[in-house]
């Protein structure tokens, strides 16, 4: 199966990207401030919510927020509001959470280098599903691309 990246131009501003379960595409705003390899990894996190792995990641995310100090209620909080100031209403606490931890992903599990680090040393085989992973999504995103330029060539 293909993994495939939309990019438009969104209705909202707001909105930088999300991610469709229902096509499995991610579509990216094209008006968004946000570097598209932020938006990816942030709707990447949303992809694999409903995999196995993903109540580790939740839990490691939440874990390191709480050793930072971060005060999840506070922080749940203002991810609601922000979201409905936007037109978004976060169904339940699950959801403002999944925002949390894709959030989280894209500003600093997989661009900073002390948070790979520490997830490579604390949870190996949870880096290793996640380094896997990636590459699994490239490579199939390698065979789409692969299999248009053919498909431009007949």
């Amino acid at each position: 199966r293909c993994f495939y990246i939309s990019v438009s131009k969104g209705e909202n501003a707001s909105e930088n990207g999300y991610f469709n379960p229902n096509d499995g595409k991610i579509y990216i705003n094209s008006g968004s401030k946000n570097a598209v390899a932020q938006i990816i990894s942030h709707e990447l996190t949303h992809s694999i919510e409903t995999s196995s792995s993903y109540g580790e990641l939740s839990s490691l995310v939440f874990d390191r927020l709480k050793a930072t100090g971060e005060d999840i209620d506070a922080l749940r909080t203002a991810k609601k509001e922000m979201y409905e100031r936007n037109g978004v209403t976060l169904a339940d606490e699950t959801a403002i959470d999944q925002e949390i931890v894709a959030e989280y992903v894209e500003k600093n599990l997989l661009t900073d280098e002390k948070s790979i680090k520490e997830l490579v040393t604390r949870k190996r085989s949870l880096a290793q599903r996640i380094s896997d992973w990636i590459d699994s999504v490239l490579a199939k995103y390698r065979v789409c691309c692969w299999r248009y330029r053919l498909s431009l060539r007949k």
